[in-house]
């Protein structure tokens, strides 16, 4: 976007503001999260365990919606 910032509709939604008015701690944010899922990454095995959904289903309207599905999280501590 840069400097552009009338190419952007007003109806659009933005949870840290745009401009000189924008958030401060938005960069801040996106790095905790980051090292959130890095860290949840690392010490966890995620599994789907659902089985896998038909491909060709799915939920059509404003957007193609994914199937839904089920992840189940494990420790590694459990394995040691």
């Amino acid at each position: 976007i840069g400097n552009n910032l009338s190419s952007i509709p007003t109806q659009c939604y933005s949870p840290f503001g745009l401009g000189p008015r924008a958030c401060v701690a938005e960069k801040y944010l996106f790095n905790l999260l980051a090292g959130i899922l890095g860290v949840l990454l690392y010490y966890n095995d995620f599994e789907k365990i659902d089985p896998t959904p038909n491909q060709n289903g799915g939920t059509f309207g404003l957007a193609n919606l994914p199937p839904k599905f089920s992840l189940k999280a494990t420790s590694f501590s459990t394995y040691f």
